[in-house]
């Protein structure tokens, strides 16, 4: 399942920038962030950046020490 929305990114990107280096993505409403630790390695060169999460603890499925990721924290 999770490669089918990763290829539809990619496909996304490609079909409306013409290229397919993807650099910024942002990761809105990412609740524990399962989905930013899929995009950060499916596209390590993209600085992911976390838009939004309920609970800073609720983060503990992301991989700090990841190079390409970013925190812009709202917190309830």
């Amino acid at each position: 399942m999770r490669g089918n929305w990763l290829k539809a990114i990619e496909d996304h990107h490609f079909q409306y920038s013409g290229v397919c280096d993807i650099r910024d993505i942002l990761d809105v409403g990412c609740s524990v962030g399962v989905s930013t630790r899929f995009l950060a390695d499916r596209f390590p060169s993209a600085q992911v950046t976390v838009s939004f999460v309920h609970n800073v603890s609720d983060m503990s499925t992301v991989d700090n020490a990841k190079e390409n990721v970013g925190f812009f924290l709202m917190i309830n």
